[in-house]
């Protein structure tokens, strides 16, 4: 199990390559990841793209993955389609949480996260519980997120037991309760 968090620290995106050359790629048996890099306006989408192509794809072994960008200013929708699609191997994968919030460029909108969902995410059938966090995109609407939590869309997700997606920001409150096997809220 590794915890790492930077806050309003300097990190570029060399630092993040040179902690996945330097320590996560050593890692590869690692089960229990949490990297939280809040506030680091330094890291760009290349800082994203390292830590997903040259760290996160080394660790097949992952069971629970914790990232936090939270308010890292500079990350756009490119880098964040790169990591989904890197995580999408990590197929032992149970506990999978993101959080995008407050990253003044990240705003996905109803295809991305439908993609993500029923895409990018589909190989991993262990999930029990999956995660995202993306206050501040207003751009996703209620229509979207009953979709998103369709049967259809999670049915492949067998052991599901928490599906949440937070969007604080929206003009108007939403909650979502969908009865399958399994539980899923979605409140924006």
């Amino acid at each position: 199990s590794l915890t790492l968090t930077f806050s309003g620290c300097d990190i570029t995106d060399q630092g993040v390559s040179t902690l996945c050359s330097e320590g996560l790629q050593n890692l590869t048996q690692l089960t229990s990841l949490a990297l939280g890099f809040y506030d680091c306006n330094y890291i760009k989408d290349q800082g994203l793209k390292n830590l997903s192509s040259q760290g996160l794809s080394q660790l097949p072994q992952l069971t629970l993955l914790i990232l936090s960008f939270s308010r890292c200013s500079f990350l756009t929708n490119e880098a964040l389609d790169f990591c989904f699609s890197v995580i999408s191997r990590l197929t032992k994968l149970t506990v999978l949480k993101f959080d995008f919030s407050e990253c003044r460029y990240v705003e996905m909108t109803n295809n991305e996260v439908s993609y993500l969902c029923s895409e990018c995410l589909k190989s991993l059938t262990e999930l029990t519980s999956f995660q995202l966090n993306l206050s501040h995109c207003n751009k996703i609407t209620h229509v979207e997120m009953k979709n998103l939590c369709s049967k259809q869309q999670v049915d492949h997700w067998t052991q599901l037991k928490s599906f949440i997606i937070n969007n604080r920001d929206y003009l108007q409150p939403f909650f979502l309760k969908v009865n399958l096997p399994k539980t899923i809220n979605v409140s924006m």
